[in-house]
């Protein structure tokens, strides 16, 4: 099958993008074809399709000190990008795929996308790796706290400066947002939306989007039989792994760990809270926390083997964090707050949870965990089982397949019909139009 597997980064900034390599490394070792459409940068992996990325758009980090007319064009490449538009239309004459899986598109690559895949009658599957079609700034935070206020009006997105508490990014949220809901441009293009977390589903009928376009699909894990080599030595150190902004809770971590001189904390990522929490470790003389920078693939995986105990502080609704999925496939204990998808990735036999915030029980989860090594063995032991048994990799791309293979069934029926059913007599003799539920279903029967 040739899949055109879509994404705003070619390279890893965060867990979609790892998990966007992960599912075309898993698609490619089994025969299919995987297509990739970005942005360029200079720390983009190699792609034999290059030729067709955008020309890198702005970031937050350099929009705002950008001058006003790379700005202005950065504004209006997130509501519409032209060029995405005319880049992907090529990219489709030349490839001919037969599905689109999409993951994160705001605001580089923007829904213009979409309509060349419409066109050529290419079916659209996006998993949804933030909450991005029913949250102007994808994460349901304002001003550091949760925040739902646009379900009731988008013009909250101007007045709470939701967009990086910044009032030219909100306006562009607020635009973009506005645009795409009036014409049509997003939602209504994307045939099936994917959910890793039950949370981050629910969250999405909460807001209004029907259910029979929503799947749940978990995450998965890379080759998680080879992630199950016996652990390393089991000692005193707590590792974070993610990404350093204030919303993912590192400051609470730091605090909770600060009076815990016995223990050895690692920090691995890169963010804008970098600066801030290397001033807090020095100040404050923190010798037993250290920042790792970001790490490689395989540095991830050494600094997993050698923690007794993973911590995902987050305090915003998180989705389904790929750390997680890594730890329990390394064998790791985690310890979760009490928040978004994380308590349902959780249980008592390989985790535990703390409510979100609370430096205090934080504190108090760690010194017990790490007071307990032959328990944190056991529960490590069982996560490694749990990874297996339900995130592997087979599963995964099982499921994967069978979504894309229904959605293809149902574009064929839906453009050629299947023995000329485009309407169906009710029980109560009422010509009745034929859905696109009703069209996949049909599709098997054909």
């Amino acid at each position: 099958m040739r899949i055109l597997m879509i994404n705003k980064y070619h390279h890893i900034v965060g867990g979609a993008d790892r998990y966007y390599f992960l599912l075309s490394k898993i698609l490619s070792d089994r025969g299919h074809e995987v297509i990739a459409f970005s942005t360029r940068h200079p720390k983009n992996f190699p792609s034999k399709h290059e030729a067709y990325f955008v020309e890198n758009s702005l970031t937050y980090q350099n929009y705002l000190t950008a001058g006003l007319h790379l700005q202005a064009r950065a504004f209006c490449d997130g509501v519409y990008n032209w060029q995405a538009r005319e880049k992907i239309e090529a990219l489709i004459a030349a490839t001919k795929p037969e599905v689109a899986h999409v993951h994160n598109i705001f605001y580089q690559l923007s829904p213009s996308i979409f309509e060349p895949l419409r066109r050529h009658g290419v079916p659209v599957v996006q998993t949804l790796h933030d909450y991005q079609p029913v949250c102007a700034n994808n994460k349901f935070l304002a001003n550091g706290k949760i925040c739902e206020a646009c379900k009731d009006s988008l013009f909250s997105i101007i007045r709470k400066r939701c967009y990086n508490n910044n009032a030219k990014t909100s306006a562009l949220a607020f635009v973009s947002k506005v645009i795409h809901r009036t014409l049509g441009l997003y939602e209504n293009r994307v045939d099936r939306f994917i959910a890793p977390s039950i949370f981050l589903r629910d969250k999405l009928l909460e807001h209004g989007m029907p259910a029979q376009k929503i799947v749940h699909i978990p995450y998965t894990i890379d080759e998680p039989q080879k992630s199950f080599a016996r652990p390393g030595p089991w000692g005193n150190t707590v590792l974070y792994l993610g990404r350093l902004s204030r919303h993912k809770g590192v400051h609470t971590l730091i605090e909770a760990m600060a009076p815990l001189r016995a223990l050895r904390l690692q920090i691995a990522g890169q963010g804008d809270a970098m600066d801030d929490l290397k001033r807090i470790i020095g100040e404050r003389q923190l010798h037993h926390i250290e920042l790792l920078d970001f790490l490689t693939p395989a540095a991830c995986s050494e600094a997993l083997a050698n923690a007794s105990l993973v911590v995902v502080p987050s305090e915003w609704y998180e989705n389904s964090p790929m750390v997680i999925y890594e730890a329990l496939a390394a064998g790791r204990p985690v310890l979760g707050a009490r928040i978004g998808g994380i308590p349902e990735l959780l249980a008592p036999e390989f985790g535990e949870l703390f409510e979100p915030g609370n430096v205090l029980d934080l504190r108090h989860k760690i010194e017990s965990l790490m007071l307990q090594p032959g328990r944190l063995q056991q529960m490590g032991a069982r996560a490694r089982l749990h990874a297996y048994q339900h995130f592997n990799v087979e599963q995964h791309y099982q499921r994967m397949m069978s979504l894309y293979h229904q959605l293809i069934a149902a574009k064929n029926l839906n453009q050629y019909g299947c023995k000329n059913r485009h309407t169906r007599v009710d029980s109560s003799s009422r010509i009745t139009e034929v859905t696109d539920d009703d069209r996949m279903a049909e599709a098997h029967e054909c």
